[in-house]
């Protein structure tokens, strides 16, 4: 028997048919979150199916980690953030278009070949923001579906803001798969709610992330005490509908160090590696600096998921937005805190076991946060859990690779 450290999943061999396995998603995207799920899919991938070889394709046509797809990308938000919104999206889909030409078209077109296996996921990529994840999946699976490939999603995040052209796009790639899982209830129900007739099978699956600490068991922790995990509120609250909060945040985290410092932690400043994020933290230090703050290390940006995974590991205590880091605590049994900000970092928290942990969005008073980070701490993670998850999770992938191996490539419907 062979599995993963925790899997109840006997024989997982018998889905090795020899088949190269691509896995597609934002492997390599400076939020370095998307790299846990990548690396932790491939992971999983590497024992349950043996003799497969595995290799990944980034969307924004990325080949490593530490790569720049957009330059001066937060000068570029600030920018599109005060545009109306249709010349957004007049911007983006040019901006799209000369990509997916020129980049991503001849490097995907001469990728694929008969008998591959792809997997679309994990991640929140069936999300229509200004036509991003619609152009590019739909491209992707036009170009593997031409030449005979296998396909399906895993443990895919489902948006409600699809746009009419997006629908249609999405529609016209999962038209091409033969199967897809989504990563919780409400993507799926998202799902049957944007496209009624889509005719194949679907689930859901847990997001491959859960598999962390057997994916990452060789990686030493490099800091300890309270992890601050800092991201960009202008984005987060851009995504999540709602205005600026930035001011309200400045005061929460300056407020967290200063509380934590004086109760004796170690204090750690650090984000999962966006762009966005890292010059938040950086405009949060030098805020700090002006008050006369001290006590606390900003860490040096991750640029490798192992990076990131060695931040966290060894926390005391962790506080932040970001799902995966969430979930990379968790699966280490290092007790945190989520600011809430939407409904899948909610819910991924509810799954865990943890939703009295979630502060609400929009509400960030330091006296609130620091209630919750002291009933975390004088609690525990369920090791049983979290390690239930994990299992749960490599066999969810492999129901996943069972499916779509089982099928034939799917003729032409688009």
């Amino acid at each position: 028997m062979v599995m993963v450290a925790g899997s109840t999943t006997e024989d997982p061999s018998v889905v090795g048919d020899g088949s190269r396995i691509v896995i597609c998603g934002v492997t390599y995207a400076p939020n370095l979150g998307d790299g846990v799920i990548a690396e932790c899919m491939a992971h999983a991938l590497k024992v349950i199916s043996p003799s497969s070889s595995i290799m990944h394709v980034d969307l924004a046509a990325r080949e490593g980690y530490g790569q720049v797809s957009v330059k001066g990308k937060r000068g570029l938000l600030f920018v599109m953030r005060a545009a109306p919104s249709f010349v957004r999206r007049l911007v983006v889909d040019a901006g799209l278009s000369v990509f997916l030409a020129r980049k991503a078209l001849p490097k995907w077109r001469a990728l694929f070949r008969s008998g591959d296996i792809v997997i679309i996921g994990g991640g929140h990529l069936l999300s229509d923001y200004n036509l991003n994840f619609p152009k590019k999946i739909e491209l992707v699976t036009r170009l593997a579906h031409e030449v005979g490939a296998r396909m399906g999603f895993h443990a895919v995040g489902v948006s409600a803001n699809w746009s009419r052209r997006g629908t249609k796009l999405f529609a016209a790639a999962l038209a091409r798969c033969s199967f897809v899982a989504t990563r919780d209830a409400k993507s799926l129900e998202r799902l049957e709610q944007s496209l009624p007739g889509i005719d194949i099978p679907k689930s859901t699956a847990l997001d491959p992330g859960y598999l962390a600490k057997s994916c990452y068991s060789s990686v030493e922790a490099s800091t300890s005490g309270v992890g601050l995990n800092v991201s960009d509120p202008d984005e987060l609250a851009q995504y999540a509908g709602n205005a600026s909060i930035r001011d309200k945040y400045d005061a929460l985290w300056i407020a967290l160090v200063k509380a934590y410092a004086d109760a004796g932690y170690k204090v750690n400043l650090f984000t999962n590696g966006a762009e966005e994020d890292e010059s938040y933290l950086a405009h949060l230090a030098d805020l700090a600096s002006k008050e006369g703050v001290s006590g606390f290390s900003v860490i040096t940006r991750s640029i490798t998921p192992s990076d990131l995974v060695a931040v966290i590991k060894g926390l005391d205590l962790l506080v932040g937005h970001r799902l995966h880091a969430q979930i990379v605590a968790f699966a280490h049994d290092v007790p945190s805190v989520a600011l809430g900000w939407d409904d899948k970092l909610e819910s991924q928290m509810a799954l865990m076991g943890r939703g009295e942990f979630v502060v609400p969005f929009g509400k960030p008073d330091a006296d609130t946060v620091l209630e919750y980070g002291r009933k975390a701490l004088a609690g525990q993670v369920d090791g049983s859990k979290s390690r239930a998850l994990a299992s749960q999770a490599q066999d969810d992938l492999l129901t996943s690779v069972r499916s779509i191996i089982s099928s034939s490539p799917i003729a032409a419907r688009v």
